[in-house]
């Protein structure tokens, strides 16, 4: 039943047009999934599995089709969706997919000649430390909201930001190369800690694991910290709130 309601959560998300949560439950899932499997010894095994290859189809049915979905149920127009199949709509479908949008921030950073200094960076890093970040004036969305800036259209959201953006826009390359070992470190480290990790403290890192190997495309340093952070503090209030009511 517990799974049957999570599912149904996230199918009204995903027809409210939000593909992202779909997309990190899912990862999410998968790394549980196989979490303790060889997958060097059992890969051909799992890839032919009737689960995975009903998990596949699905995320790959959400990842190219979402959009067209989400848009034929809210404007209660078929047609959209499948219009969609045709083969300039499945073109265009495909440039305007996020990791494709989120890549151009690279040449604006470039082109624009947009810089970051180094201070304002670790100010916006540091402060998702902070529980409130916006009380002490600290913004930890820095990178997106330079670049918004920057456009020389009025834009005040769908912008998003872009990882390696970020990083070029601080320090250029050799910033690039601190944020890929930062990307590939935090990714091994926390698939590390799963292996001996049980209850909400798996759960946490699971959740954290996904969005960053899934959202960290279209974010930078600082916004993704704050996901960390709001996913740090959930995990605490939940497990004080689980002790609390285990106890009476």
């Amino acid at each position: 039943p517990g799974q049957i309601i999570f599912l149904a959560i996230l199918a009204i998300i995903f027809l409210q047009g939000d593909r992202t949560v779909a997309a990190i439950a899912a990862t999410a899932f998968l790394v549980a999934r196989f979490q303790d499997r060889k997958l060097a010894q059992d890969l051909m095994r799992i890839a032919f599995n009737y689960k995975s290859i009903i998990i596949f189809a699905t995320l790959l049915t959400l990842i190219v089709f979402g959009k067209p979905i989400y848009l034929s149920v809210k404007d209660g127009d078929m047609t959209i969706l499948t219009n969609s199949f045709t083969g300039s709509q499945i073109s265009d479908l495909i440039y305007s997919l996020e990791p494709f949008e989120t890549f151009d921030h690279i040449s604006n950073v470039i082109d624009l000649g947009i810089s970051i200094p180094f201070t304002e960076f670790l100010k916006s890093v540091l402060g998702n430390a902070l529980v409130i970040p916006s009380l002490f004036g600290i913004e930890t969305n820095l990178y997106n909201l330079t670049i918004t800036n920057m456009l020389p259209s009025n834009l005040t959201y769908g912008v998003a930001g872009n990882y390696w953006a970020h990083a070029m826009s601080v320090g250029g390359f050799p910033m690039v190369a601190v944020f890929s070992f930062i990307f590939a470190l935090s990714l091994s480290a926390i698939d590390k800690k799963l292996v001996n990790r049980r209850g909400f403290i798996r759960i946490g890192l699971l959740i954290t694991g996904a969005v960053v190997a899934i959202y960290i495309h279209r974010n930078g340093l600082d916004n993704i910290l704050s996901f960390v952070r709001q996913i740090f503090i959930a995990s605490v209030v939940i497990h004080f709130g689980y002790l609390i009511v285990r106890k009476r």
